[in-house]
């Protein structure tokens, strides 16, 4: 059985192996200076060339179960996929489907199989089939209805490779390789319909450069070069245009850099720092228009590395970040929605104990979390994806024992 390799869950594995893969890396430290302390879990000391650059060994956390409040029913199993997945991702189609890409199965296998989940009846039918295998890759709708996947990986090597669905034909189509090997890069759909490919490891090191996709030409463009280089940090549309790129873990470890892409001359300028560096955390925009940054593993305020439980919001006018309320629990490699009330809903995730079936919301307007159940089962590498009659969607994930076929829906 081939090892899993996740990218988002288990972070505390993740980060500091591609921070400390390259030879030309300095060893992580507090967020980018003092040396990191000796963590309970094994870390790999590199990234292997081949197969990828992520982990292949898991730490034995058990599956927390915490006793929690009566509430009426919010989570209901709507069946399995074809096979357990995990590291795949589910894109909202314009028509209410929800598009299921490749990921790993319970043996390690990299998959061509897509499916498409209809909500109208819960059911699942099979997809066009990739022309090549990805998993913990990109995935993007475009504004003309398509979805682009981009990187990730196979079950030997980094991708650079890339194709791209019509739903209305269910075909993919293979497009030009991306310039550089990517795994754990932020995709970000701009407001011209092209696609902003940004950081990601390839190989042995973290990508400096980002790149472009034009949908019209089925081409790649070169897109400035980053700040600083990094990998799993997040990046979000703002409403002027302009992109913000938070976090992740880079040369020096857990980031607390921040960033800004102008489209107007595709350069890079940096913004305040946060207040600690985090990697496997979340984003959003607020109504407000403040970026509220959930969850993640960095160092603490003495060095020790720890999965965070203060939010963060970074506030546009005055370049500032504040912590904001504690989450009813630390989380690390959970899922984030936007609800169409506007409130934010975490599932699953990690923390420094082990893994978790709960969810949360946070109600800006009051600024407080509430538990709002939990699911059938603890997972992380998991999708959520937010439906057109405003269930959430729930896909596969991994238990921390085995990759998970199930899926559920959340009713808010």
């Amino acid at each position: 059985m081939r090892s899993r390799r996740l990218w988002t869950a288990l972070t505390v594995v993740l980060v500091i192996a591609i921070a400390c893969s390259s030879a030309e890396f300095s060893p992580p430290g507090t967020q980018e200076t003092v040396s990191t302390p000796e963590l309970p879990t094994a870390v790999p000391t590199s990234i292997p060339v081949a197969p990828s650059p992520v982990p292949t060994q898991f730490p034995t956390l058990p599956i927390l179960t915490p006793e929690l409040p009566a509430f009426p029913l919010a989570f209901e199993s709507v069946g399995d996929m074809d096979t357990a997945r995990e590291e795949h991702s589910a894109t909202l189609l314009n028509d209410g489907r929800v598009l299921i890409v490749g990921g790993r199965n319970q043996f390690g296998t990299v998959l061509t199989a897509t499916l498409l989940f209809d909500p109208t009846n819960n059911s699942l039918s099979a997809g066009g089939e990739l022309n090549g295998p990805h998993s913990g890759h990109s995935a993007t709708l475009l504004k003309d209805g398509r979805v682009l996947i981009a990187g990730g990986s196979d079950d030997a090597r980094t991708l650079k490779s890339a194709e791209i669905y019509d739903p209305e034909s269910d075909a993919w189509t293979v497009l030009p390789d991306m310039f550089d090997l990517r795994f754990g890069q932020a995709a970000i759909l701009l407001d011209d319909g092209r696609v902003l490919m940004v950081g990601g490891a390839g190989g042995s090191e973290l990508i400096p450069d980002s790149e472009i996709f034009d949908p019209v030409s089925n081409t790649w463009e070169f897109g400035g070069r980053n700040v600083n280089r990094r990998g799993f940090a997040t990046g979000t549309l703002l409403p002027d245009g302009r992109v913000i790129v938070v976090g992740g873990s880079g040369d020096s470890g857990y980031q607390a850099s921040v960033e800004v892409w102008d489209p107007a001359g595709g350069t890079w300028s940096p913004l305040a720092r946060m207040i600690a560096g985090r990697s496997g955390h979340t984003a959003s925009l607020l109504p407000d228009g403040r970026l509220f940054i959930v969850g993640g593993i960095g160092l603490n305020v003495v060095g020790r590395v720890e999965t965070h439980r203060n939010p963060e919001i970074y506030d546009f006018e005055t370049d500032e970040w504040h912590l904001a309320p504690e989450m009813n629990i630390a989380r690390s490699g959970h899922t984030l929605s936007e609800l169409p009330a506007g409130q934010i809903f975490l599932t699953g995730g990690t923390d420094d104990l082990g893994f978790h079936a709960t969810a949360e919301i946070y109600d800006p307007t009051t600024e407080a979390w509430t538990t709002v159940g939990e699911m059938a089962i603890a997972r992380v590498s998991h999708q959520a994806t937010v439906l057109q009659d405003g269930r959430v969607l729930i896909t596969g994930g991994f238990t921390g024992a085995h990759s998970l076929s199930l899926m559920e829906t959340y009713s808010p």
